[in-house]
C-alpha cells in the first residue's frame, strides 16, 4: 500500500514541477481558473439562493408551529382545541378570556400550505405596529391549528374535532352563509363574493368528512363589548376569510397592505364595516 501511495505521490509530484518549469502552461492555468469562476458564479448563486430559500420555509413553518393549538388528546376531545370551542359552543366566554384571551385570529393550516406562510407577514407586521401603527386595542394574540396532525396510528387529530363540535361549526357556518348583512360578504367585489361564499359553506363539507378544510382559513373570536355587539357574531366568531391576500384590493400586496387589512378585521373597519361605502 506505502509502495502505490508513494507511486501517486511521484506522479503528482512530476506534474506540479512540469507546471512550474514550464512558463507557458502557467498562464493558461491562472485564465482557465478565472473563467471556472465566471461560469460557476451562475450555479454558485442558484445554490445560495436554495439555500436561503429552503431556510426562509422552515423560519416559516416555526412560526406557525410556534402558534398551534395541540391537538393530542382529541381522540377523547380533551385536546387544547377541544376546549377552546367547547368554551365557545358553552357560550363560556369569561373561560375563553381567562386560558386564550378576549379576542384573537386563529388559522387553519397545513405543513404544505404555501397560501398559509405567504399571510405570515401581515400578522407578524400587525402585531409590530398593533397599537402605535394600527391603532389596534387590546393586545395582539394568534394561533393556529394544524389540519394535517396525526396521533401515532395515522388517524387525522382534527377531524376527530369536528366530530366532536359539529354543532358549532354548523351553527358558525349557518350565520355567515346566510347572514346578507355579514359585512364582508356584502362589501367585497362580487367577484370575490361566490368564492368566499362557496368556501365558508365548504367548512361544513369538511366537518361532515366530506373534504378537508381550505387552508389558510381564519376566524376572528372576538368576545369584547364590541364583539359581542356585531351582527355577525355567533358562539364568539366574528369573522372567517380564508386566503385573505386575494381579498385586498392594494396591487402591491406588500406585509404592510397585509397588515392593514388584517388590521381592519380587527377594528371591524373598511369592507368589515357595516356602514362601508366602497373605495373613494
Amino acid at each position: 500500500m506505502k509502495k502505490v501511495l508513494r507511486a501517486i505521490g511521484g506522479f503528482f509530484a512530476k506534474i506540479g514541477r512540469w507546471i512550474a518549469n514550464t512558463a507557458w502552461v502557467q498562464p493558461l492555468l491562472i485564465v482557465g481558473g478565472i473563467f471556472a469562476v465566471i461560469f460557476s458564479i451562475p450555479y454558485i448563486k442558484r445554490g445560495i439562493e436554495g439555500l436561503i430559500n429552503a431556510n426562509k420555509k422552515d423560519e416559516d413553518l416555526i412560526y406557525l408551529q410556534s402558534r398551534s393549538l395541540d391537538l393530542t388528546g382529541a381522540e377523547e376531545g380533551k385536546s387544547k382545541v377541544d376546549t377552546l370551542l367547547t368554551y365557545l359552543d358553552e357560550e363560556n366566554y369569561e373561560s375563553v378570556k381567562s386560558e386564550f384571551g378576549e379576542k384573537f385570529y386563529v388559522t387553519f393550516v397545513s405543513e404544505s400550505c404555501s397560501a398559509c406562510k405567504n399571510g405570515i407577514g401581515g400578522f407578524q407586521r400587525f402585531e409590530q405596529g398593533f397599537k402605535s401603527e394600527f391603532d389596534a386595542e387590546g393586545s395582539f394574540k394568534y394561533y393556529t391549528i394544524f389540519i394535517d396532525t396525526t396521533n401515532d396510528d395515522g388517524d387525522n387529530l382534527l377531524k376527530k374535532v369536528f366530530t366532536n363540535h359539529e354543532d358549532f361549526f354548523d351553527d358558525v357556518v349557518g350565520q355567515f352563509a346566510e347572514n346578507e348583512d355579514y359585512p364582508l360578504l356584502k362589501n367585497i367585489d362580487a367577484s370575490k363574493k361566490s368564492t368566499l361564499l362557496s368556501n365558508i359553506e365548504a367548512i361544513a363539507k369538511a366537518v361532515t368528512g366530506e373534504s378537508d378544510i381550505q387552508t389558510p382559513t381564519t376566524f376572528l373570536v372576538d368576545v369584547t363589548t364590541l364583539g359581542l355587539a356585531q351582527e355577525s357574531f355567533v358562539k364568539g366568531v366574528t369573522e372567517i376569510c380564508f386566503n385573505y391576500i386575494d381579498l385586498i384590493n392594494d396591487d402591491e400586496k406588500n406585509d404592510y397592505t397585509k397588515a392593514k387589512f388584517l388590521a381592519n378585521g380587527w377594528k371591524y373597519a373598511d369592507v368589515f364595516s357595516p356602514d362601508y361605502q366602497g373605495n373613494n
